[in-house]
């Protein structure tokens, strides 16, 4: 069985949430919305809405063959020691501008993700661009998917995830328009991407992220916290270069955040990230250098104190929102 009829009954129209069918090289929906399979790949992005990113023109234009793909489509590694060129070239984007002098020897997956076994639970990272959350998920038990306005980046997802030896789904789509039927995973993810929608989009992708959550499963989200350390200090460049930029960080305050997922999910936590940054790893201190390490650390143990003082939660850099639906989670 292929990996899309395997996860066909989790799919639907993103439009209306109907049933899809898929006939050749293209998935059908009853009205007539049709969705092209690019290279085993569903590219189910909506057409005609404002794009959250420049990544859905992009894409929009390569599958109607107006743009060359400038990813390593044809990458193919002997081994796990080799880096895919497109995570190399993304790595400040998706892991923080600690990695810039990263020397990559390994792709940085994540260690911590939190949550239990997965034991075949279903797991949507939104926005997963490369595919490290995907991947830290899949390592965990779930049945993982990872969906992206990206097409390039998405085939990036799907070469590393083989290489790595694990499964994962890749999928081309919009955080506003998820391509899945209701209640149809057991966790929606997302890491560092919500932030960046103008709030009133980013509510719509909650919102979104609760419709295909299972009753009794959760939402699990990170933002910057706007009373961070190192965040209060980017809102203020923010505001001295009238920073305008479409795809700008949008702060959140801990209450904002708690009151919104509450309202548009049900029962919420919030707990910390990090501090001092948003996207850096623990697992990753091998990667990078020596200062950058020791900011890490000192970020380890100030999650650990804040376990304690719950305090150190308000000026936290980066948090974790976490939702359930509809009562208590079986996770």
């Amino acid at each position: 069985m292929s990996i899309i009829a395997e996860w066909l009954p989790s799919l639907a129209c993103p439009l209306d949430h109907s049933e899809l069918k898929l006939h050749k090289d293209i998935l059908i929906c009853g009205r007539g919305c049709r969705y092209p399979v690019i290279d085993g790949i569903p590219v189910m992005l909506v057409e005609d809405v404002e794009p959250t990113h420049h990544y859905c023109c992009e894409t929009l234009r390569q599958i109607k063959g107006k743009e060359k793909m400038s990813s390593p489509i044809g990458f193919n590694p002997t081994d796990g020691s080799e880096i895919d060129p497109f995570v190399q070239k993304e790595i400040v984007g998706t892991c923080g501008h600690m990695y810039r002098s990263a020397r990559l020897t390994r792709y940085p997956i994540p260690g911590d993700l939190p949550l239990e076994e997965g034991n075949g639970k279903i797991f949507l990272d939104i926005g997963s661009n490369w595919g490290r959350w995907a991947v830290a998920a899949a390592r965990k038990g779930y049945r993982s998917a990872g969906l992206d306005p990206s097409l390039e980046a998405v085939m990036a997802l799907r070469r590393v995830s083989r290489q790595l030896g694990v499964s994962v789904f890749p999928l081309v789509g919009d955080a506003r328009f998820l391509p899945f039927r209701d209640e149809a995973v057991d966790v929606a993810f997302s890491y560092s991407v919500f932030q960046h929608f103008d709030k009133q989009v980013a509510k719509r992708a909650i919102m979104e992220a609760g419709r295909v959550c299972k009753t009794g499963g959760l939402v699990l989200v990170q933002m910057p916290n706007k009373w961070g350390i190192r965040q209060s200090m980017n809102r203020f460049k923010q505001w001295l270069v009238k920073d305008n930029n479409p795809f700008r960080v949008r702060y959140w305050s801990p209450s904002e955040l708690h009151a919104t997922f509450s309202s548009l999910i049900g029962p919420t936590e919030i707990f910390v990230d990090g501090f001092f940054s948003l996207n850096p790893r623990p697992s990753d201190i091998d990667l990078l250098p020596w200062h950058y390490a020791a900011i890490i650390y000192f970020s380890a143990f100030l999650c650990y104190l804040s376990k304690k003082c719950i305090w150190l939660t308000f000026i936290a850099d980066s948090l974790w929102i976490k939702s359930f639906k509809m009562g208590q989670s079986s996770l």
